[in-house]
């Protein structure tokens, strides 16, 4: 999960306030706190806390990787659209081909 950014796991972990609030405070050229890996987290975050749920189709992420992120699983797309589809039966769903190299923008 980390790859290049060990604090991205320490950022998904926030809310949203407590992210933007922590980011805000830290200093610009404080590499330990790793500000890349914020801006990471909190696009994440904003999903996270503005949709209903999150299903993520990955073989990249552990159990507790994406718990962390506070996605749930699902082994197709299939699955994952029936799922959400039976939720939300008129419900919009939105599919990142490649989750981890993209940030998702919310109207």
């Amino acid at each position: 999960m980390e790859h290049n950014h060990p604090k991205l796991r320490d950022w998904a972990r926030l809310s949203l306030t407590e992210a933007l609030a922590l980011a805000e405070k830290t200093p610009f050229n404080d590499e330990e706190a790793d500000l890349v890996a914020a801006d990471i987290a909190i696009q994440g975050i904003r999903v996270r806390e503005k949709v209903k749920k999150v299903l993520i189709i990955t073989d990249g992420l552990t159990r507790e990787e994406i718990e962390i992120l506070g996605f749930a699983k699902s082994e197709t797309l299939q699955g994952a659209l029936d799922e959400v589809l039976e939720q939300v039966p008129n419900g919009r769903v939105g599919v990142l081909p490649r989750g981890g190299d993209c940030l998702p923008y919310l109207a």
